[in-house]
């Protein structure tokens, strides 16, 4: 018998991600950034020297920032992260609980190798869900779909991701607040 191989954040990887130093100007990043093709957009992974991850700039934060702040000054340090073999349910439950867009993946020595990106992690929840579609459904969809009772999950009354929730309350790795600046 063949045993399922887990999911794990390799497998979602990009490394076509923004990143910057702390002693950049917020400016010199966005003048750095144009023309540059990303697969991730949500932040801006700041490294040291070495490419160890330092912190987390929100993308969007680029373009109201003045030009003359310095990186270091105005980034979310110590952001949670994941190393590549880590469990795609894993990555997705890291998301949720710090509300991250993406998920910094770095190797033994703290060396950003990319992110798992959003449209990863909605992947990962959307398989999770068997398919489904969110809440109020797709109209075009759902003509062809049968009905929601009918679904096991739906039938017995859990809510969608459910086990991810539960898994998150179980696992101590998650602490008891959320990631904050």
């Amino acid at each position: 018998m063949r045993r399922h191989q887990p999911e794990t954040a390799a497998q979602h990887l990009t490394a076509a991600v923004a990143r910057a130093r702390p002693d950049e100007l917020v400016g010199e990043v966005r003048l750095r950034l144009i023309g540059h093709a990303l697969e991730d957009t949500e932040s801006v992974c700041v490294v040291d020297a070495d490419g160890r991850l330092l912190g987390l700039l929100d993308f969007a934060d680029l373009f109201w920032l003045p030009a003359d702040a310095v990186v270091e000054a105005v980034i979310r340090r110590a952001p949670p992260d994941v190393q590549a073999h880590e469990d795609q349910e894993k990555v997705a439950s890291i998301a949720l609980h710090y509300g991250l867009n993406s998920v910094p993946v770095v190797d033994a020595g703290r060396r950003l190798l990319g992110v798992v990106p959003a449209r990863a992690l909605l992947a990962i929840l959307r398989r999770a869900r068997g398919g489904h579609p969110p809440p109020g459904g797709h109209p075009a969809r759902d003509q062809r779909r049968p009905p929601r009772a009918r679904c096991p999950a739906h039938a017995a009354g859990t809510r969608p991701a459910a086990w991810l929730l539960a898994r998150m309350k179980r696992d101590p790795a998650f602490g008891s607040g959320p990631w904050r600046r």
